[in-house]
């Protein structure tokens, strides 16, 4: 994470282990079926299937990184506005 004056920390939200944990509900699990985390498979037809995983999670990475975890926001920005402000069903 990063202060206002651009000073880093280590995030207070986002850790390691949170991302192991959601890598083995989406991923490993596929606790919910329409929205599997693709990190590749074991299988001769897809040789390169891995590297994709990598590429994918790299990608996750990133823009979470721009969205929230540079921040330590609770989500990702959210741009919507009612009435000129931000909306209150965009707090955390």
């Amino acid at each position: 994470a990063k202060t206002a004056s651009g000073i880093t920390y280590p995030s207070t939200r986002y850790t390691f282990e949170g991302l192991l944990n959601g890598l083995q509900i989406m991923a490993i699990d596929k606790a919910l079926p329409l929205y599997v985390f693709y990190l590749g498979e074991e299988d001769d037809k897809y040789p390169n299937s891995f590297a994709y995983g990598a590429v994918n999670l790299a990608a996750f990475l990133a823009n979470a990184m721009v969205l929230a975890i540079q921040s330590d926001a609770c989500d990702e920005h959210n741009w919507q506005e009612v009435a000129g402000r931000d909306a209150i069903s965009n707090s955390c």
